[in-house]
């Protein structure tokens, strides 16, 4: 009973490092594969540059994407762009919070709360 529990517990983790690390590598490929600039980067650059920007639900896409007007930003679930340069995250814990802070911001915008203005 005990190897069961152990080996159950072994493959959940393997499978969770797989997908993990699978979804690392797409994100690089599709960023290598728009063959443009790019560059390396951790979670602090990525927010400190989403911060610049105002955010908008971009309607026209199926998918989750928030734009920028200004300087030609959009930002995917795992694919970062701004100012017309990709963002590659520098390993997969960078990513995973990435994505992570992008769905709290995404969800914000989606009730229509915008916390870059302040009400007094």
């Amino acid at each position: 009973m005990l190897f069961l529990i152990i080996y159950i517990a072994g493959l959940a983790v393997f499978l969770f490092t797989f997908t993990f690390l699978y979804g690392y590598k797409l994100h690089k490929d599709h960023i290598r594969d728009f063959k443009t600039d790019y560059g390396k980067a951790k979670y602090k650059d990525f927010v400190r540059e989403f911060n610049k920007y105002e955010w908008s639900i971009d309607n026209s896409s199926i998918c989750d994407v928030l734009k920028s007007n200004r300087d030609n930003c959009r930002v995917y679930d795992d694919i970062y762009k701004f100012r017309g340069k990709y963002m590659m995250m520098s390993n997969p814990i960078e990513l995973l919070k990435c994505k992570l802070f992008f769905n709290r911001e995404y969800k914000k915008l989606k009730k229509g709360i915008n916390y870059n203005t302040v009400k007094w």
